[in-house]
């Protein structure tokens, strides 16, 4: 029987340019003065975030100079015009300051419960009233923010990985934690949760709370603005193996 990989020839295309360039990172740019400086969330998955910059630097033909910061200090570098930024997504506010990249993957946002709650939760309404643990210093849309206000859900932050918001769910700090994972179904985050926290009698809801385009973002007014023009060019050639490293287990 052909292996998984060896039937699919966009995980074999990605498999091949990240062992590329993760064996020799001097591919990821010909020219050694093309560095641009570029920040992630030190929370977000960091193996993740890596393999995409590495094939956005080899398309790209750049090296990246790569800051894993807190999320406060990446909106605030961004804003200064420091440094690239990975990670954001749009609203109004926002875009008064930032330009942005073409969409590089999206953010699915999904509501887990308890297993065994009675009745059992199935929507986000039916936590009126109640509190969901969300992660430090996390930013919602406008809409969504309207809808918890709406079903008077307060918001319990929590600092840490998803391992930790977890823990303060099973002690019933919350009624449900809200959690963004790139997967586009309810399966592919049930499969996160089971290998961050196995055994954790957990419920992912069947669909998502919200879904959210991440970009990456300069400040309107910097050096690196302009590169957001040709960093759209290369996400554009990059859309098969993007897609594989989106649906793969990093």
């Amino acid at each position: 029987m052909p292996s998984p990989t060896a039937a699919n020839p966009a995980r074999r295309r990605l498999l091949s340019l990240l062992g590329l360039v993760l064996a020799d990172p001097s591919l990821a740019g010909s020219n050694p003065f093309t560095v641009l400086p570029i920040a992630i969330n030190e929370q977000a998955n960091q193996r993740f975030l890596q393999a995409l910059l590495a094939l956005l630097a080899a398309q790209l033909q750049v090296r990246w100079d790569l800051h894993s910061l807190p999320w406060a200090r990446v909106l605030r570098g961004a804003d200064e015009g420091r440094f690239l930024a990975l990670g954001l997504s749009r609203d109004a506010e926002r875009e008064r300051r930032l330009a942005f990249s073409a969409p590089v993957f999206a953010n699915h946002l999904w509501l887990v419960v308890r297993q065994g709650e009675e009745p059992l939760p199935r929507r986000l309404a039916d936590l009126r009233g109640q509190s969901l643990c969300v992660p430090n210093q996390v930013h919602y849309g406008p809409a969504l923010v309207q809808e918890l206000a709406r079903l008077e859900i307060q918001l319990q932050p929590g600092v840490g990985e998803l391992e930790a918001r977890v823990a303060m769910l099973q002690r019933g700090r919350c009624a449900g934690l809200l959690t963004s994972y790139r997967g586009a179904s309810a399966a592919s985050m049930r499969q996160r949760l089971n290998r961050l926290v196995p055994e954790a009698n957990l419920l992912v809801l069947d669909e998502p709370v919200d879904i959210s385009p991440v970009h990456i973002v300069a400040a309107r007014n910097s050096e690196w603005a302009p590169w957001l023009g040709r960093i759209d060019r290369a996400l554009a050639g990059l859309e098969v193996p993007l897609r594989a490293l989106v649906d793969s287990e990093l």
